[in-house]
């Protein structure tokens, strides 16, 4: 299978247009007509207007035009740019709530977790402690039991729980 991409047609780039690259050549320079504007003295109105017909603007509009078809580009990509980071900022932000949400739901869950070892804790706690008065029944009971005559004495007491000591 052959695929074949289409060509689209050369669009003339403004950064192109010699116009454009010899604008970008010149050194910058102070208005010499607003000097002259607020300096009527120099000149007189007369001659102030005879300056004035013998600019030709075209040129000038000429390079504007095309500055102006750069900046429209640029505005044009950084509008997508825009539009792409604001995408992926909706994007991020869903995901750092759905991980947000997930941790609390967690927390809660070990929460109730630690809660329970908690009791579970208490309760071996108590049983060690039962355990232990029990150990120390038991010997008082041996005690006692060894202290009775033969006859009277009761049999050795087995208990079902040892305690590992």
């Amino acid at each position: 299978m052959v695929v074949n991409k289409m060509t689209q047609p050369a669009i003339m780039k403004v950064e192109d247009d010699p116009l454009f690259k010899k604008w970008q050549d010149l050194p910058a320079f102070l208005p010499l007509m607003y000097e002259a504007e607020n300096n009527t003295r120099l000149f007189g109105n007369k001659a102030l207007q005879e300056i004035r017909s013998k600019i030709d603007p075209t040129s000038f509009i000429q390079i504007v035009r095309l500055y102006e078809e750069k900046l429209r580009r640029h505005a044009e990509s950084v509008n997508s740019e825009q539009r792409r980071l604001a995408r992926c900022i909706r994007e991020i932000d869903h995901s750092s709530s759905r991980i947000y949400k997930s941790v609390n739901d967690r927390d809660r869950k070990f929460t109730r977790a630690v809660g329970k070892f908690q009791k579970l804790n208490d309760v071996s706690h108590a049983l060690s402690k039962c355990q232990m008065v029990m150990y120390e029944c038991e010997q008082h009971v041996q005690i006692l039991n060894g202290l009775l005559p033969f006859e009277d004495r009761l049999e050795p007491y087995e208990p079902f729980l040892k305690i590992d000591r």
